[in-house]
C-alpha cells in the first residue's frame, strides 16, 4: 500500500506540473487577447469622428490626406499678408516645382513676391504670387542700398585680365549689354549660358546709386539704363545686378 500510495503521489505531481505550463500559456493568450481587444476598441474609438474636425477624423483619413487639406488651408491664406500693402498682387497660376524663384514665374508681368502650396492631392508645387504694382516696363521699385559686395563668375585667364584692366560691358544679356554681378561667390550653373566661362570667382565692391528693380525680364531696361544707376531683377534662379560703367566698380579682387 505505501508503495501504491507513493506512486499515486508522484502521479498527481506529475499531472499539475505538466498542467501548469499549460495554463500558463492559455493566461498569457489572454492576456495578449484581451490586449488586442483593448486596443482595437482604442483605434476603433478614436477613429470614429466625433465631427468633422475630430481627431479621429484625421486618423480614419490618414497623415498625409490630413496635411494636404491643412496645406490647401494656409494656400487660401496665403494672399492675407499681401493684401494690406497697398500694392497690386495676383496669383499666376504656374503650379511648378519648389522654391518657386528657381522656375519662371509671373507670365503677365511683375515681380514674383510670394508663393503658395499648389496641386492637390498633396499640394507638393509652388504657385508665385506676382506684384502688379508697376505699368510693364517700369521698376516696380527704386532702392538705394549704397554700397554692395556682389560677385562675378568668368575664367581664371579673364579673372586676370579684369583685375589688370577693369570689367567691361558684355554684348547682350537679360538687360541688354552690361556688366553682371550675383549676390553670392556660390554662383548656381542656371546663370551660366553656353558662351559663359567658369572656374574663378571675383569679389567687388560696387556702388549701386540709385538702382532699379526690375521685373524677371527685365523688361523695359533700355530705358531703365538711362534713368537709374543700377538694376537688380531675378529671372528665377536667384537675384542678379546690372551696371552699365565699370565707373561704379571701386575696388575688386579674385575671391576664388
Amino acid at each position: 500500500m505505501a508503495v501504491l500510495s507513493r506512486v499515486a503521489v508522484l502521479a498527481l505531481t506529475l499531472n499539475l506540473a505538466l498542467a501548469e505550463p499549460g495554463s500558463l500559456r492559455g493566461a498569457g493568450q489572454n492576456k495578449t487577447d484581451n490586449a488586442t481587444d483593448g486596443v482595437a476598441e482604442a483605434v476603433a474609438a478614436n477613429s470614429t469622428p466625433p465631427d468633422a474636425e475630430g481627431t479621429g477624423h484625421l486618423l480614419e483619413r490618414g497623415p498625409q490626406a490630413a496635411n494636404a487639406s491643412a496645406i490647401a488651408e494656409l494656400a487660401g491664406n496665403a494672399t492675407e499678408p499681401m493684401l494690406g500693402s497697398g500694392a497690386s498682387y495676383y496669383w499666376d497660376g504656374q503650379c511648378t516645382p519648389c522654391p518657386a524663384y528657381f522656375y519662371g514665374h509671373c507670365s503677365r508681368g511683375g515681380v514674383l513676391a510670394w508663393s503658395r502650396p499648389c496641386g492637390p492631392p498633396f499640394y507638393l508645387g509652388c504657385e508665385g504670387l506676382c506684384s502688379d504694382s508697376a505699368p510693364a516696363g517700369q521698376p516696380t521699385n527704386v532702392q538705394t542700398p549704397g554700397t554692395m559686395t556682389l560677385y562675378h563668375m568668368t575664367s581664371p585667364d579673364i579673372a586676370e585680365k579684369i583685375l589688370s584692366t577693369g570689367f567691361r560691358p558684355g554684348r547682350d544679356g537679360w538687360c541688354g549689354g552690361a556688366i553682371y554681378f550675383y549676390w553670392s561667390p556660390d554662383v548656381p550653373q542656371t546663370k551660366l549660358g553656353p558662351d559663359s566661362h567658369n572656374g574663378a570667382v571675383i569679389e567687388a565692391k560696387v556702388n549701386m546709386g540709385k538702382m532699379a528693380v526690375m521685373d524677371n525680364r527685365c523688361y523695359g531696361w533700355e530705358t531703365a539704363k538711362n534713368q537709374y544707376d543700377s538694376l537688380t531683377f531675378n529671372p528665377g534662379d536667384g537675384d542678379e545686378y546690372v551696371v552699365y560703367s565699370k565707373d561704379r566698380i571701386l575696388s575688386m579682387k579674385r575671391y576664388s
